[in-house]
């Protein structure tokens, strides 16, 4: 009889216990989706080192990143010049193949910087200025500015203090002034003039 009550006590237990699993299904760890491949960083350049700000209206901003490199020459594409970008923000290959790439991103308020075309005889020629701190646009050219004084240049970088003193144009006053040393890059791929 004490073998048939256990029986029995058993059968309802087990009984008890499948129809709790069939109602509320226990709950299985599934395996984890093979997470898809990061999407590659767009290229950067090399930078350099430089200390320095770029003031417009009184909005300063402090020169963190500087980059040179080669490209296209303004007024002579049968050559190459040497370009430097001074800015408080990284510059990607990316942002410069994007025609006004460099506009946006200042005019977003990301990103404060010069850029300065260098001639054959490694003075400054042609520079375009992104700050949202001037007045009516975000970016604007300027020729005939820049300063520069080279501490070297042996056609694999570039050294020296490049600067504008103070300016007025319309209703804007801006000036920088950076010292700086970069490695020259090579000419970037598919890379827009802005």
């Amino acid at each position: 009889m004490k073998k048939l009550s256990l029986l029995l006590a058993f059968a309802i237990v087990t009984n008890a216990s499948v129809w709790a699993q069939a109602s509320h299904p226990v709950k299985r760890p599934v395996a984890a989706k093979p997470e898809a491949p990061a999407p590659a960083a767009s290229p950067t350049f090399r930078p350099g080192t430089v200390t320095g700000s770029f003031t417009v209206n009184g909005k300063k901003a402090i020169f963190k990143y500087v980059y040179a490199f080669l490209q296209q020459g303004s007024f002579d594409s049968d050559r190459e010049n040497v370009y430097v970008i001074l800015s408080d923000a990284p510059v990607t290959e990316a942002m410069l193949a994007e025609e006004f790439g460099l506009s946006k991103e200042a005019g977003d308020g990301k990103l404060h910087a010069i850029r300065v075309e260098f001639n054959e005889k490694m003075q400054p020629g042609m520079g375009d200025l992104y700050h949202d701190g001037f007045k009516e646009m975000s970016a604007m050219s300027s020729q005939g500015t820049h300063d520069f004084a080279p501490s070297s240049y042996d056609g694999k970088s570039l050294a020296g203090k490049l600067s504008a003193k103070p300016q007025k144009s319309d209703e804007d006053r801006w000036e920088y002034s950076a010292t700086f040393s970069a490695p020259i890059n090579p000419k970037p791929k598919s890379m827009a003039k802005q």
